[in-house]
């Protein structure tokens, strides 16, 4: 029924798709590009390590410039890394891009469940919006492994990763809109 819960529940399952399997799906895609399977820990480390930094460091940003800003600021940051880490051929950069991307991509999971409870009035509706929310997420996340297998076997993993930076960039639409009615709604 409240818009701006609607919009902030998809622009939570949009983060789902674009960021949730991001990393499930990058041994793949770096064995495609030719990279030495043994040499796939090194992201792992470099993206877990990111993740890390990027809960604390989002943590700290929100407080600084809010939430929405911070939510627009990673969805457009992970679409340009996706496109980067789509062209990039040396390890070492692949490497630093993995850090990168585990910062913007776990870092944002406090930012979107904040920007959820912002249009919540009365603290009994916490659960259910959080319920409703989770329930979302989950039935992206059971979507995307199948959705994403195909669209590899079809094309290519690169189509995936192309996949996930378009709809990362999309993620921040219903956050924009948030702000606008919000806005309005104030004025």
């Amino acid at each position: 029924k409240n818009r701006a819960v609607f919009l902030a529940m998809l622009a939570s399952m949009l983060n789902a798709f674009s960021n949730d399997r991001i990393f499930t799906f990058l041994p793949l895609l770096l064995v495609a590009r030719g990279i030495d399977a043994k040499t796939i820990g090194s992201f792992a480390l470099g993206f877990t390590l990111g993740s890390f930094a990027g809960k604390m460091a989002c943590g700290r940003l929100i407080d600084m410039f809010g939430t929405r800003k911070i939510f627009i600021i990673a969805g457009i940051s992970l679409t340009l890394l996706l496109c980067a880490l789509l062209s990039s051929g040396n390890l070492v950069l692949t490497v630093l891009l993995a850090l990168a991307i585990g910062i913007v991509t776990k870092g944002t999971v406090p930012v979107i469940q904040t920007i959820i409870t912002e249009p919540v009035q009365g603290t009994q509706n916490y659960e259910a919006v959080f319920t409703v929310n989770s329930f979302g997420r989950g039935i992206t996340n059971i979507l995307t492994p199948t959705l994403f297998g195909g669209l590899a076997a079809l094309w290519s993993m690169d189509a995936v990763y192309m996949l996930m930076a378009v709809v990362a960039a999309l993620s921040i639409v219903p956050v924009m809109l948030m702000g606008r009615t919000q806005g309005h709604s104030a004025g």
